[in-house]
């Protein structure tokens, strides 16, 4: 009888362990890092998303700092895509969590804007000589109702894009 009992206890302490490592393999894993562009500039406000093959997904926006933390990731593969207006990532990464605490940075890069502008010519209209044509003939406000036009908008563009930097150079800091 005294070593069947010691075989049940070592049996027991045996299926203890094993089940408090398969406990520990099934913990959670966070995932934190930070998101930035090419230059090192840190982007807040990028929404960061973790999604496993099931399609099931964990999100989060990063903070001002570009920092981000997805807490409570079941063990599995995962890929991890982070987006922001204007940015874009070249391609998401594949990430493995294992219950162990993990540090992912996520860099994205500015998204090109391209316009086409098509222009056609009226065959039609030849080239005047006539000075009734000119804008100055229909008299000088409307010349210079054009003229202030055109520098409203170039001062709204330029002061948009001094809006846009001061941004930029704040997330910097």
């Amino acid at each position: 009888m005294p070593l069947y009992g010691s075989i049940r206890f070592i049996s027991v302490t045996l299926l203890l362990y094993l089940v408090s490592a398969l406990t520990a393999l099934a913990q959670n894993t966070p995932l934190r890092g930070r998101v930035s562009d090419e230059t090192g500039a840190v982007i807040p406000g990028a929404t960061i998303t973790a999604t496993d093959p099931t399609g099931k997904t964990f999100s989060t926006t990063s903070s001002s700092d570009g920092s981000y933390l997805l807490t409570a990731i079941p063990p599995g593969t995962y890929v991890v895509d982070a987006k922001f207006v204007g940015f874009f990532m070249k391609q998401p990464v594949t990430f493995v969590a294992r219950g162990q605490a993990a540090n992912l940075n996520l860099v994205l890069i500015v998204n090109p804007v391209v316009q086409q502008v098509t222009v056609k010519a009226d065959e039609s209209a030849g080239v005047s000589v006539d000075s009734s044509n000119y804008a100055c003939a229909h008299g000088p406000s409307a010349f210079v109702r054009i003229c202030f036009l055109v520098v409203w908008i170039e001062k709204r563009a330029l002061l948009r894009f001094h809006g846009f930097m001061s941004i930029v150079e704040a997330a910097q800091r």
